[in-house]
């Protein structure tokens, strides 16, 4: 995926422009979603844990844990079937670790992949996930499902037979490709060792070894890796990949797909919540697999020169993360309008609720109750909540012959 050179007029910048275009004056016409519930954070349905007279941990607890026992939350459940492209070093683990614990809360059909990668372009993976995978329901294996909420790369095959219930949406983050690059080259060791020093990172970036890794387009190292996941079929010549990567802009601007942006992640949870019409419990977050800061740059002008790099070699997903950006401001106008402090007041409450869980969740008593497990589920990662719900072959015989000797005889 070749970056136009800088300073040309070239029919792809005129396309991206024209879709620019597009995205701010069509989508707010047309109508953001069919599916948006209010123009406000529901604050009725979580008003007990936000009452201002609730002393402690303990107090707030009891009430949350009054609100998930209550039928009112145990039916909510969401709009729609659910598939999230997640994709590295984006944000994406927590987003999922938000849709495992809401698919527990709410006893939905969650698809429990082998792997942390999955590829549903092989014919192999695909009869996989179609007859033999594993859910969140011990009695069920194989598609279809409620939610997919793991690493994929893009294939119909997730809307049409997966969860064809999410009636073609598809959600997905992105992030800043000079942010994410970072956090990919220290979480993979694609880089020096010492990423927490942006000096290093720069200065290898601008070298030769950086060059060789920006060049890369094989293996989990590879640039333009947001936009291999998210085109997904037909990425075997440069013709195809550039059908798919406009028809991934096109889905972002007619509001088909959801891209959350990783930087705005509190406003992508507000869009998130009002898009499936979600209980406002089921968008608090644990963050998950988050670095330490990294240590300023001794030279600023360093940096800017990297990431600047960064961004231009990986055009492409530049390119995504911008629209997600312009798409997910356009929604927020469309929800809390441009004068005002709506959003605003949106944010604080929800940053508040978030608050108060965390603190509620905290309090280490009844660690086995409705309350403790609905926390518990809350605070794993991925990889913790796939193991913890996996179970082998055998124990799920175990558990079917246990079920038949219950059954009456005829």
């Amino acid at each position: 995926m070749a970056q136009p050179p800088s300073g040309r007029v070239t029919v792809g910048n005129l396309l991206l422009a024209g879709l620019t275009i597009f995205l701010v004056l069509w989508v707010p016409l047309a109508g953001v979603t069919r599916r948006i519930i209010s123009h406000h954070f529901s604050v009725d349905l979580v008003a007990p844990l936000l009452d201002p007279s609730l002393a402690g941990p303990a107090e707030k607890r009891e009430a949350l844990a009054r609100i998930i026992a209550s039928p009112a939350y145990k039916t909510h459940a969401p709009s729609r079937g659910i598939v999230f492209v997640k994709t590295h070093k984006t944000g994406g683990s927590t987003v999922t670790s938000v849709l495992h614990a809401l698919a527990t809360a709410h006893k939905l059909r969650c698809a429990i992949p082998p792997t942390l990668e999955n590829d549903l372009r092989q014919d192999k993976q695909r009869d996989f996930v179609r007859n033999e995978i594993q859910t969140s329901d011990p009695t069920h294996y194989g598609s279809p499902f409620d939610v997919w909420a793991d690493h994929v790369v893009f294939d119909r095959v997730l809307i049409d037979e997966a969860v064809p219930s999410a009636e073609g949406k598809v959600l997905t983050i992105t992030r800043d490709p000079a942010e994410r690059m970072h956090s990919w080259c220290l979480f993979l060791g694609c880089c020096p060792a010492d990423l927490t020093n942006t000096s290093v990172f720069a200065s290898f970036i601008l070298g030769a070894n950086g060059t060789r890794l920006l060049n890369s387009r094989h293996g989990l190292c590879r640039r333009e890796q947001t936009t291999f996941q998210l085109v997904g079929s037909g990425l075997e010549s440069n013709q195809t990949q550039i059908q798919g990567f406009f028809s991934v802009i096109r889905k972002i601007a007619s509001g088909q797909w959801l891209a959350l942006v990783t930087e705005r992640f509190d406003e992508s949870m507000l869009v998130l919540q009002h898009e499936y019409g979600l209980h406002p419990l089921d968008i608090t977050y644990v963050k998950m697999k988050v670095n330490r800061p990294p240590v300023p740059p001794d030279d600023p002008e360093l940096l800017e020169a990297a990431e600047k790099l960064v961004r231009r070699t990986n055009f492409h997903d530049q390119q995504i993360h911008n629209h997600a950006n312009l798409s997910l401001e356009t929604k927020l106008r469309a929800l809390y309008g441009v004068r005002g402090n709506k959003r605003e007041v949106a944010l604080e409450k929800f940053r508040k609720l978030n608050s108060i869980v965390h603190e509620a969740c905290l309090w280490d008593e009844e660690k086995d109750s409705e309350v403790g497990k609905w926390c518990a589920e809350k605070a794993m990662d991925d990889t913790v909540w796939l193991r913890h719900h996996r179970k082998s072959s055998l124990q799920r015989l175990n558990e079917t012959l246990a079920d038949l000797r219950q059954l009456p005889e005829e």
